[in-house]
């Protein structure tokens, strides 16, 4: 019952007052129990003497209650680490790096059913960072998770984690743990941007890839590096942009991109070949770890894969870009322009195959190759100024080809040249040669805008009396021009006698200077002249004696072989009451210059493409001797047309009678039927009225 004096000493408590009290023991520091000893005994001296509770070895050391216990001694494991800025990125505290704190570090068993993180770990041990110092768990022996408190305000906003906030660590009793580090570092988002133009090159074309790295988080990016190597169809040319790009490893070494930034480089390359191609980047460095992407690890021998960090299903990640194409046929080019082969300009020549002065390029004509069973191998469409590329597959080298560009409505071929090929027609406007390698071909087509003569007429004339029929013919180059009439056809015979003068004056009316028509007349582009056919009955026959002739011009381009014919037909009735007389003409406004007063730009037909806006104009008149009542017009839109938003009109009122739009009695843009005009009252003799309607051809 005796204390060893000071030997078996371990510690003193006093209980300061009276009454029933707990009192807590505690083994001074560097009291250590032996090795492997985990059971030793405890002996408690309750005593009322303070003095013996002090001083074992005095007198009197038997006084008091003394009480033996045998107790089980639990050695703690020891367990260490920092919460700190891994300026490195190593993970690894290197004692110098700023430690975080006071932030929260938290010890976690599995609970009841052994798994971590299935929702009923239990919380064993929290401790916080203190300035300068680790933080330290004491923990029986067993497995915990040891989790840092990552929203913790401690640790700046602008940073992330570079070492894994959770480990699991399994504890011995007696050991110490250090290191248990959590690192974390300021955060530089960066994603990488690829592109490639042109995006479907042709062997030996020039491409250039564009980088793009951007950085989209408050916080410089230094160290960034990039790897691009090129691959084998590619061939390295130059760069140019942020940084030094090295083509021998793909290396771009981008420096710094500035926070909220992005910087570029463009790689100029020659392709060869006809492949398939893969290109893929990376970004491979940064000093600065990324949230959504680690540098460096994404692509897996040249393929992008996904990289683990940003948690998505994406197998390319936002530091990483691909781009594929395939390297096309480069083909034999044939180059040309389709132009208005119409001498514009101060001492150009007309139809000569060569574009010179203001003679323009005409765009959208399709030029096209076709072979010799007549399929179409390649087509292209001409620009803007009239220029084109045809491209032709090397595959058909050898073969007999066919160039071809098909003359927009209204237009024709007049002329063409030629580079690498004979071409024995040049107003039919297609070349046949025979493809072969090392030939540069350019083949031009000269076109002009058809000539234009109107309009069939239908009109009445007196027993015995002479009428005058106008024409008015336009030319649209330079060209000589025969007129006559032809193909007459009359009822009884002999009833009829024809003769054309020349208009000059476009009145209408035959004067003493206005010659009869006789041989060939010449023409420039945009010269009109006006025809006057004078119909006279000679015969005393009963109404209803007919007449009916072909008013033709045979126009023959200057210097060439091409020939147009035109034709108006006409035709003449006896009546010795009164008849209307109409004449109908077509104007195409997206081609041309329509004016419906002076008819200028109108003709009996004209080429409509999808889209195109087509202006018709009749003219109506009461020839005599009486006059007409109630006269009306009737139309109607033609098919496959609709009116514009220009509504139908009254372009000359006769002198005699009102006339206005009666069907539909509210036009509107998009209408497709029946037009009727009328005139109510009686329209004298030799008083005439003009109306006219726009369309649009449905797409």
């Amino acid at each position: 019952g005796q204390f060893a004096t000071g030997a078996e000493q371990s510690c003193v408590t006093l209980l300061p007052a009276a009454g029933v009290q707990s009192v807590t023991l505690s083994w001074p520091s560097g009291l250590n129990f032996q090795s492997g000893y985990t059971t030793t005994y405890l002996r408690l001296r309750l005593s009322a003497n303070q003095a013996e509770a002090q001083t074992p070895a005095s007198a009197g050391t038997t006084i008091g209650e003394v009480e033996d216990y045998r107790i089980t001694v639990d050695q703690f494991a020891t367990i260490t680490g920092t919460v700190f800025e891994d300026t490195a990125q190593d993970g690894t505290f290197d004692g110098a790096e700023t430690q975080y704190q006071p932030v929260t570090v938290r010890a976690f068993t599995a609970g009841p059913n052994a798994v971590f993180g299935d929702g009923d770990d239990v919380e064993v041990a929290s401790t916080d960072t203190a300035a300068a110092t680790p933080y330290t768990m004491a923990l029986p022996a067993g497995t915990y998770e040891f989790r840092v408190d990552t929203a913790d305000t401690d640790i700046p906003a602008s940073h992330i984690a570079v070492t894994p906030t959770v480990i699991e660590q399994t504890v011995a009793a007696g050991q110490t743990y250090p290191n248990l580090d959590f690192g974390f570092a300021a955060e530089a988002d960066l994603s990488l941007r690829k592109t490639v133009a042109p995006a479907a090159p042709a062997d030996g074309d020039v491409v250039t890839y564009t980088l793009i790295v951007t950085n989209s988080s408050g916080t410089n990016a230094t160290g960034v590096e990039v790897r691009d190597l090129l691959p084998a169809a590619t061939a390295f040319d130059s760069a140019t942009g942020t940084g030094t790009y090295a083509s021998a490893t793909g290396l771009w070494t981008v420096g710094t991109v500035p926070a909220n930034s992005s910087v570029r480089l463009d790689i100029i390359t020659t392709v060869s070949g006809t492949s398939a191609v893969t290109n893929t980047a990376e970004i491979t460095a940064s000093d600065q770890p990324d949230a959504d992407s680690i540098p460096g690890t994404g692509a897996v021998n040249g393929i992008a894969a996904d990289d683990g960090r940003d948690g998505d299903i994406n197998p390319v990640d936002d530091d990483e870009a691909q781009v594929v194409f395939t390297i096309g046929d480069a083909g034999i080019d044939v180059t040309g322009t389709v132009f208005f082969d119409t001498g514009t300009g101060a001492g150009v020549s007309p139809h000569d195959g060569s574009q010179a002065g203001t003679e323009a390029g005409t765009g959208g004509v399709r030029v096209e190759a076709v072979d010799a069973g007549g399929s179409i191998v390649a087509t292209t469409t001409t620009l803007g100024d009239g220029s084109y590329t045809l491209s032709l597959p090397t595959a058909l080298v050898g073969s007999g080809l066919t160039i071809r560009a098909v003359a927009p409505g209204g237009t024709r071929h007049v002329s063409g040249a030629t580079t690498g090929a004979a071409d024995p027609d040049a107003t039919d406007g297609a070349i046949t040669f025979t493809l072969a390698t090392g030939t540069a071909y350019q083949f031009d087509f000269g076109l002009v805008e058809l000539p234009r003569l109107t309009a069939d007429q239908t009109r009445t004339v007196a027993p015995s009396g002479t009428l005058l029929v106008p024409h008015t013919f336009t030319a649209t180059s330079a060209m000589d021009v025969v007129f006559a009439v032809t193909n007459a056809a009359e009822s009884p015979a002999g009833a009829f006698t024809t003769l054309p003068f020349y208009d000059e004056d476009c009145n209408g009316v035959v004067n003493a200077t206005d010659a009869a028509v006789a041989g060939a007349r010449s023409f420039a582009a945009g010269d009109q002249v006006c025809v006057l056919v004078r119909v006279v009955h000679v015969a005393p026959t009963a109404d209803g004696a007919s007449l009916s002739y072909d008013l033709e011009a045979q126009a023959t381009y200057t210097a060439t072989t091409a020939l147009d014919t035109l034709t108006n037909t006409d035709r003449i009735t006896v009546n010795e009451g009164a008849a209307l007389a109409l004449t109908k003409a077509v104007c195409n406004a997206t081609t041309t210059s329509c004016n419906a007063a002076t008819g200028a730009g109108f003709g009996v037909n004209n080429a409509g493409r999808p889209g195109d806006v087509l202006v018709y104009r009749i003219v109506f008149e009461a020839p005599g001797p009486d006059p007409i009542d109630e006269v009306a017009v009737h139309d109607r839109t033609p098919d496959y047309s609709a009116l514009t938003a220009v509504a139908p009109g009254i372009v000359l009122q006769p002198n005699s009678v009102a006339c206005a739009l009666t069907e539909p009695a509210m036009p509107a843009p998009n209408y497709a039927g029946d037009l009727e005009w009328g005139c109510p009252g009686s329209m004298v003799a030799g008083d005439r009225g003009i109306v006219s309607f726009e369309v649009k051809v449905a797409d």
